[in-house]
């Protein structure tokens, strides 16, 4: 049908007012896929998109093409609230909710449909191109991201760390990754240094190299918690001399301990 939907979508902007090219109104954040060998062959992944809040009602979606060469919606749901009245939206797929006949790389765009106009994030018109089981893709101009935020965390009694991940994109050799953050509403801070390892993603049944083939990489880290019962934080990249930042927007991630 045609190759990239950029080529589509501006093509129609000339003549249908309902479609648009996003200019901050919806952008991908990360897409991910992994597979496993474990008692037969599965594939999982994840698209995560960020969107300005512009309506109450709105449809989000991964825009993917298929073997075939048609072009297919696959919706996201509602996740959280972002800083600058932005909201995160997502979903998870499998082999199951995204068919093996999409090939070995997923060619995809993601839109934003609200007060009757569609937004697009094609990757500046040539679509996002995610490898089969080849782990994370960050989004047009994000260079780090918080890769596994989650609302609430959940501590067993005597736990008094917790570890997580951050995906950068591979910007130069020398870098540094850290997280700021506090446990008691900012009376006091710490800083948490994150640590690179060889593998992007590891298991007896498949693994990934640090970086991926897409460029990417997955730094580790843990935070001492203590007998804390929430923790807030921010995420900072430093490379070739400038820092990026991952802060929600402006909001910090805030995140409850329930133990």
């Amino acid at each position: 049908m045609h190759k990239r939907i950029g080529s589509l979508v501006f093509a129609l902007l000339l003549v249908l007012p309902g479609l648009a090219a996003a200019a901050g109104e919806v952008a991908l954040k990360k897409a991910n896929s992994y597979v496993s060998y474990y008692r037969g062959y599965w594939h999982n992944g994840r698209f995560e998109v960020e969107v300005a809040n512009l309506g109450y009602q709105k449809q989000v979606a991964a825009y993917i093409k298929q073997a075939n060469g048609t072009w297919a919606d696959f919706p996201l749901s509602y996740v959280r609230g972002s800083g600058a009245n932005k909201e995160i939206w997502a979903a998870d797929f499998s082999s199951y909710s995204l068919p093996d006949s999409v090939g070995n790389t997923i060619e995809f765009a993601v839109k934003y449909s609200v007060n009757g106009t569609t937004f697009w994030d094609n990757n500046g018109g040539a679509n996002y191109k995610l490898g089969k089981g080849a782990g994370a893709l960050l989004g047009n101009g994000v260079n780090v991201y918080g890769a596994n935020y989650s609302a609430e965390i959940y501590a067993g009694a005597g736990v008094t760390t917790w570890s997580g991940y951050v995906t950068v994109r591979n910007l130069a050799y020398a870098k540094d990754v850290k997280l700021v953050y506090s446990t008691d509403n900012w009376a006091t801070s710490s800083t948490a240094v994150a640590t690179f390892s060889k593998d992007f993603w590891s298991s007896s049944y498949y693994s990934i190299g640090n970086p991926n083939t897409m460029g990417f990489e997955e730094w580790r880290y843990q935070l001492n918690i203590g007998n804390a019962s929430q923790v807030e934080y921010a995420i900072s990249y430093t490379v070739n001399g400038v820092t990026y930042w991952d802060n929600n927007n402006g909001r910090n991630y805030f995140s409850r301990i329930l133990r």
